[in-house]
């Protein structure tokens, strides 16, 4: 993953290991076992396209025979990185281990993260702007404004809430914000002022 380039990914998808003890994996203790996987989640938002999404499916873990669900344990380790949680799903199957002193665990998680494009916009948008108010000739500042509204133009409302109303409404209204902070800068510029 460290060869690959910054904010390249769209989409990652994985399911890490749960520290079970599986063949594929050393058990060690749920401190290092999160240590690592915050290493491996700080390499991932890396890789995160602005715009992407990281989907990650855990299981529980299993210490001393009492059960750890890795998605409440990892969550902080997103959210650390100023992820944000779209949708918490929860798969569910017929099949698996048969346990002997508890139920046997029937579901697994997968936590869906993606940056907050809106925002992000918004702070690129104004600071195009900002480039524009500092140019002393009206093409140039026509050229930073112009790349403003591009980013602007650029925010895929699906993504706030991942098509549902509430969600798509939250962006219109920082669309909405956004456009009258771009109308007040331009009308500032055009008068000449700073």
């Amino acid at each position: 993953m460290r060869k690959l380039p910054n904010e390249s990914i769209h989409l990652i998808i994985t399911s890490p290991p749960y520290n079970i003890g599986k063949e594929y994996e050393k058990r060690t203790t749920n401190e290092i076992y999160i240590e690592q996987q915050a290493a491996t989640i700080a390499e991932a938002v890396r890789l995160l396209h602005p715009r992407g999404s990281i989907c990650w499916q855990v299981g529980n873990g299993i210490e001393e025979g009492e059960v750890f669900p890795l998605d409440i344990l990892l969550y902080p380790k997103f959210k650390d990185h100023g992820l944000k949680l779209r949708n918490r799903i929860v798969w569910t199957f017929g099949h698996g281990l048969h346990c002997q002193k508890r139920l046997s665990g029937r579901h697994e998680t997968i936590l869906w993260f993606t940056k907050d494009a809106v925002e992000s916009l918004i702070e690129a948008s104004l600071t195009s702007i900002e480039v524009a108010k500092g140019q002393k000739d009206s093409e140039a500042a026509l050229k930073a404004l112009s790349e403003a509204n591009s980013k602007l133009v650029s925010v895929d409302l699906t993504r706030a809430g991942v098509g549902t109303y509430v969600g798509i409404r939250k962006q219109l209204e920082a669309i909405e914000s956004l456009a009258g902070k771009l109308k007040a800068k331009l009308t500032d510029l055009e008068s000449g002022g700073g």
